[in-house]
């Protein structure tokens, strides 16, 4: 019989939310904490670092779901500005698709 598990974060997602977390926590960035992608985003792993918190869950939980919405919400950001193109960016869904 096989437990049920947490989902498992790819290895990157799970380092950036721990240099997330340090940084939060005090630490400064390229000092304390080396990482080698620019700043922004370790800033964009904050957010949902400090949801789950406020949430009181698990980073998973808000991670996945955060990174998954920001993923759609920029398809959809697309498929918005090559709409005045036309032809066959003129309708919304077949592009965001």
């Amino acid at each position: 019989m096989s437990r049920r598990s947490a989902p498992r974060f790819k290895d990157d997602i799970a380092w950036l939310l721990y240099c997330a977390r340090r940084w939060i926590a005090g630490r400064e960035l390229y000092v304390d904490v080396v990482e080698v992608n620019p700043p922004l985003i370790i800033w964009i792993s904050a957010i949902p670092l400090q949801c789950s918190r406020f949430l009181d869950v698990g980073q998973q939980f808000v991670a996945i779901p955060f990174f998954a919405a920001a993923a759609l919400a920029c398809a959809w950001w697309s498929a918005c500005l090559l709409r005045p193109l036309g032809g066959p960016f003129a309708a919304r869904p077949p592009v965001f698709a």
